[in-house]
């Protein structure tokens, strides 16, 4: 969550394109950016931004000014300029097109990279979450209707009852707290919900600023979430008619990348895919794709603790057991006490980092208050407490490189 210090300057730093006139960037001195359509006025510069606001900049307040060239071309001048062999700035190039949103141009230059390097790891893990961004926009993750009757889901273990899953409503709480600035989702400001805000800001914070409102009006729809999630956190009539109505990053990574690993370690019908919780855990594991059997299974990894030992630990992500009972038991802190299958090779597997990276990219500790209305079935218990506030962290007890793993480990 963004701090309340940094916000007047970022207030300034998120003025979006525009589509219309010339598009510049004037960077000043104090180290803001502001794109607009620039013109000069009785020695000082007018910028006119999407939204409406005209900001205007004395000379000795801008840096420099520059012509902002559209990213699709952009992206045609940078790729013109390496060459097809060279599978390390191919990377590189559609990385910066993933994050300019340029999903079929970032596509584009993976497949040209492995065409250059067949078995360059980083460029297929990139090209899996591209294609994934992809289909998550054409809607190609849609959940699938329920069928007739009860409403009732097959899965491997067993048939789900629709009330074991979360619904909707908790799936928006879900996103909107787990967004990030460079996240590309749909969002409803229900109930002129941010003019209520504004108001309710009124001299507070970076409100107190001249021209605050106008900057605010301005800003991205992330960044505006964001910035009132940190002000209204507590306050139900702002916070809940923000409405983020599609997945945020964080979410496609886990239905595409994340979850497929776990499913056929943790969620197999031997383990915690089984007709009953095993150790207070029970995954659903639904054939094709269900978007309300994601969120569900993210929630209850998300909540699983026993002390303090986590599945998903946000406070350290290397110590979360999603980690350390995927690796081989020489190589773990922590064994797991069954027969599993293991996710990694070592620490140095693409999916080891790949799962790292995806715990450290959640919001950081304190957990969010999601806020869920959800009440998971068979009695399990969903723990979202920060670490500081659960029961002291127990040293971690390494299996020996053979032999069973040490019984005082969790049991799950």
């Amino acid at each position: 969550m963004l701090r309340k210090s940094t916000l007047i300057v970022l207030l300034g730093l998120f003025l979006t394109g525009m589509a219309f006139g010339k598009l510049q960037l004037v960077k000043l001195k104090d180290g803001r950016e502001i794109r607009g359509e620039v013109s000069e006025q009785e020695g000082k510069y007018l910028v006119k931004t999407e939204f409406g606001p005209t900001l205007e900049f004395s000379k000795d307040q801008v840096a420099s000014i520059q012509e902002i060239v559209d990213p699709k071309d952009e992206y045609k001048q940078r790729l013109a300029k390496i060459d097809a062999s060279n599978a390390d700035e191919l990377y590189a190039l559609a990385e910066w097109a993933a994050k300019a949103d340029l999903l079929e141009e970032a596509k584009e230059a993976l497949e040209a990279a492995l065409k250059a390097r067949p078995d360059f790891t980083r460029a297929q893990l990139k090209l899996r979450q591209v294609n994934a961004a992809l289909a998550e926009k054409k809607g190609g993750g849609e959940e699938p209707k329920m069928p007739a009757g009860n409403g009732e889901v097959a899965s491997t273990g067993g048939t789900i009852k629709p009330e074991w899953l979360v619904d909707e409503e908790d799936m928006i709480r879900i996103r909107r707290w787990e967004l990030r600035e460079d996240d590309r989702v749909v969002i409803v400001f229900a109930n002129r919900v941010v003019e209520r805000f504004i108001k309710k800001m009124a001299g507070r914070d970076a409100f107190r600023e001249p021209g605050a409102d106008k900057a605010f009006l301005a800003a991205s729809p992330t960044t505006k979430v964001r910035y009132m999630l940190e002000w209204a956190q507590d306050d139900p009539g702002i916070r809940d008619d923000i409405l983020v109505k599609t997945d945020p990053r964080f979410m496609i990574e886990f239905r595409s990348r994340i979850w497929p690993m776990i499913q056929q370690s943790c969620a197999t019908s031997e383990c915690h895919g089984g007709a009953k919780p095993k150790s207070g855990l029970k995954l659903f594991s639904i054939p094709g794709s269900n978007v309300r059997a994601d969120y569900t299974n993210y929630i209850l990894l998300d909540g699983y603790a026993k002390g303090s030992l986590r599945l998903i630990d946000r406070d350290h992500p290397e110590d979360s057991l999603l980690l350390q009972f995927g690796l081989p038991k020489e190589q773990a802190k922590r064994n797991h006490p069954g027969s599993i299958h293991f996710m990694y090779r070592s620490r140095e597997d693409p999916k080891y980092t790949l799962m790292l990276e995806w715990i450290k990219n959640l919001h950081k500790a304190p957990h969010p208050e999601y806020g869920l209305k959800y009440q998971p079935p068979f009695g399990m218990k969903l723990n979202f407490r920060s670490a500081v506030d659960l029961p002291p962290r127990e040293e971690p007890t390494t299996a020996p490189a053979t032999g069973p793993a040490a019984k005082e480990n969790l049991p799950i």
